[in-house]
Parts: structure tokens; C-alpha cells; sequence
């Protein structure tokens, strides 16, 4: 019997993983199963899920880069319901030998895809398609206090748009260079 795998989101970087639902197919459709308690994925495995969110975004909505700090970090497994979206982490735990770098991988309802983005890890993505629906689980609650972000325009990286589509909460947010880490 199929199950949901999970392989690394890049020989380069320790933590974030690409979960690949095991798929079951008769007349009346298809399921998707994209996680289960047992995938060892740091806090769900241990506390489970503590908040969840479903977003509907335009074409070339723009949403992040968010993190939360210590001690109220935050894990992640992002799904895209419909449509597309270009996913990017940046790694934000200051020991590590990929701090400050930048990964993306496109996540599309058809492939029945996920990310899981560990705790250290800044988050966002862009809408590829319009009226894209992406739902992510969370291991911990918000907490504005402990709340970051970094500009999504200071990270070197392409994003494939001129002009997305941005809050002005994630407009606000500081450079990469400029974050202040601690609260």
C-alpha cells in the first residue's frame, strides 16, 4: 500500500521537507492523505496541530516573508488546495551553515504536494494562478509580540513578478540585512 513520503526539500539545507500525499482514486473521485502524526516532523509529531489557515489569493498576490522568534517559534506544512504558488523559505537560524539563504519550490493542487517548513525558517509565497487556495497547519499560536518579517524585495531573489500584489503590513517589513533577530 501507497503512503505519504517525504523527502528533503534540498540536499543543501537540513529541515524543510516535501511531502508527497498518497493518493487513492475510485468512481466517486480522489483523497488525498498529505500527513499523518507518524512523519516525525519535529512539533507535530509531538503536540500535533495548534492552528489552521485556509487563504484565497489573486494572481500575483504576494504573501510573507513571516516568522515568529523565540520562544514562540513556529512550524509549518503548507498545501495548495487550487491553484499554484511559488513557495520561498529563508533560513533564519543564525548557527546554521545555510543562514540567510533562500529556497523556493512551486507547489501546485495537482500534484498533491507539501511543504513542511521547520522552526528558523522565514516563510511566504506568491500566487501563480488566480483564486489560489492554500491552507497551512501550524504547530504554535500567533504571537504579535514575537511576530518578524523580511522584505520580500531584499532577499536577491527573482520572483518572477514586477509588481505582486503585497499588504502593507508585509511592505513595512526591513531588509534581510536589517532584521533584528531577539525581541
Amino acid at each position: 500500500m501507497k503512503t505519504v513520503a517525504c523527502e528533503p526539500l534540498s540536499s543543501k539545507i537540513q529541515g524543510p521537507l516535501l511531502i508527497s500525499a498518497h493518493l487513492f482514486t475510485d468512481e466517486r473521485g480522489q483523497l488525498a492523505k498529505f500527513f499523518r502524526s507518524d512523519l516525525r516532523l519535529g512539533e507535530f509529531s509531538h503536540h500535533g496541530v495548534t492552528e489552521v489557515f485556509h487563504t484565497t489569493s489573486h494572481l500575483h498576490a504576494l504573501r510573507g516573508l513571516h516568522f515568529q522568534r523565540t520562544p514562540h517559534e513556529i512550524e509549518k506544512i503548507v498545501h495548495v488546495l487550487s491553484g499554484s504558488i511559488l513557495d520561498v523559505i529563508v533560513d533564519i537560524r543564525s548557527q546554521s551553515p545555510t543562514f540567510k539563504s533562500v529556497f523556493s519550490i512551486k507547489l501546485d493542487a495537482k500534484k498533491k504536494q507539501s511543504l513542511y517548513v521547520p522552526k528558523g525558517f522565514a516563510h511566504g509565497y506568491l500566487s501563480l494562478e488566480p483564486a489560489t487556495c492554500v491552507l497551512y497547519l501550524q504547530s504554535g499560536s500567533y504571537h504579535p509580540t514575537h511576530e518578524g518579517g523580511i522584505h520580500f524585495a531584499s532577499l536577491g531573489f527573482d520572483w518572477g513578478v514586477s509588481d505582486p500584489i503585497v499588504s502593507q503590513k508585509d511592505a513595512s517589513y526591513p531588509n534581510l540585512e536589517d532584521v533584528t533577530w531577539e525581541c
